[in-house]
């Protein structure tokens, strides 16, 4: 091994990427069809933002070493980084093959399948890697979180326990901790967690989201929204989809029978007020639980750049939306127009700029300036462009749902 590669390996053990990459572009200078350089590369040009390029190094290092697991475990994380998790899958499963005594790649197969939803065989991976390491980390925090989806609670919380036993400087391992006690209602102990893994590392991405979750309960009404959620989270994505379309049948049927048959009224009427309470809750609850944490201490510095741009957007359309609305009610019945389009525009560019993977949707980006354009025009009193707007913000919706379930 060259010294360029020694001193890099040192430099990445001390989280000092910049001057890694550096030894690892001399060392190719001398050997430039190593395999190993170009995949260490690709965890350096990741951990600064450089993605693409990562991927570009990685894909390198499995052609020149196609028999190296460390090659193939390499690509396989940059594939799972963006996104690609069939390819991770894949990349995964041929590490494993190719030194199957080797934990990591178990647990990087539980981690895709935490991500895809598939609970048993993200349980299944996180085990057979204790079976070759029992103190391999990620594969316990796996464990704790596939244990957690499945409603084993007690099996989850013991496990993450002593995870943070064995290893208590883990980031990670307080971070699916915290998750656990989230899960579990103990939100001051999650607080807790989260915390601690955010002290350990502050870029943690779970512990962040984790800890903004946590804050956001504070909120009864928002506390109800994500223990829907958090059961939902357990059930597959078909199942998913197939509850939200019931349940918005379910609504015209309710109302269908109380036209027909107004003697139901008493029985049905709370019921539809409900599905229009929790439908205005799963809209609104995050766009505004995010304008709260921009006044708490800790919460505005857990709110990515996108949530508060989105909650900047949300709060001056929302204030013209209620100025309006006073209008309205005053007597100025020209304003109605104004309060609702001004309403549903924010809490669209509320979603939009709070997601990264709708952000990044030209689709999406399409759909909300349709709903700009038109719903200007419709405000300004031309009734032709209202049939637009309304088309274009059911558009918005669908392709939200859509896009959330998938995630």
């Amino acid at each position: 091994m060259s010294e360029h590669l020694e001193r890099a390996r040192i430099l990445m053990q001390q989280d000092r990427h910049g001057q890694a990459l550096e030894e690892l572009t001399a060392a190719l200078a001398d050997d430039p069809d190593n395999g190993e350089t170009y995949s260490l590369m690709s965890w350096c040009l990741e951990s600064e933002g450089r993605l693409p390029e990562a991927i570009d190094r990685a894909e390198r290092g499995v052609a020149l070493a196609p028999d190296d697991s460390y090659a193939h475990y390499s690509l396989a994380w940059r594939y799972f980084t963006a996104g690609r998790h069939d390819d991770a899958l894949q990349g995964a499963a041929e590490a494993r093959r190719l030194a199957p005594y080797w934990s990591a790649p178990h647990g990087l197969l539980g981690a895709i399948h935490i991500r895809k939803r598939k609970w048993q065989d993200a349980l299944d991976a996180a085990e057979a890697g204790l079976d070759n390491d029992p103190e391999d980390s990620q594969c316990h925090n796996i464990r704790s979180l596939a244990l957690t989806q499945m409603g084993r609670l007690e099996e989850a919380a013991s496990n993450a326990e002593w995870a943070v036993s064995v290893d208590p400087e883990n980031a990670y391992s307080h971070a699916a901790q915290g998750w656990v006690r989230v899960r579990e209602g103990d939100y001051h102990g999650a607080q807790e967690s989260f915390r601690e893994a955010m002290r350990l590392d502050p870029a943690n991405e779970s512990a962040r989201e984790g800890l903004a979750e946590v804050l956001r309960a504070r909120n009864p009404l928002y506390r109800f929204l994500l223990r829907f959620n958090l059961w939902t989270s357990t059930l597959d994505r078909r199942t998913v989809f197939g509850l939200l379309i019931g349940m918005w049948f379910l609504r015209d049927i309710l109302g269908g029978l109380e036209r027909a048959q107004p003697a139901v009224a008493p029985f049905t009427t709370p019921l539809i007020w409900a599905y229009r309470a929790f439908v205005a809750l799963t809209w609104f609850g995050r766009p505004v639980t995010n304008l709260m944490l921009r006044f708490h201490p800790l919460g505005r510095h857990l709110l990515t750049p996108g949530e508060l741009r989105g909650s900047t957007w949300f709060a001056v359309l929302a204030s013209v939306a209620v100025a309006a609305g006073i209008g309205v009610f005053m007597g100025y019945e020209g304003l109605l127009d104004v309060a609702w389009v001004s309403a549903v525009m924010g809490l669209a560019m509320a979603i939009l700029l709070s997601s990264e993977r709708l952000r990044s949707s030209w689709w999406m980006r399409s759909a909300v300036g349709a709903m700009a354009v038109t719903g200007v025009g419709s405000a300004a009193g031309v009734d032709a462009l209202a049939a637009l707007f309304i088309l274009a913000m059911l558009t918005f919706i669908i392709m939200v749902n859509v896009v959330t379930i998938r995630e």
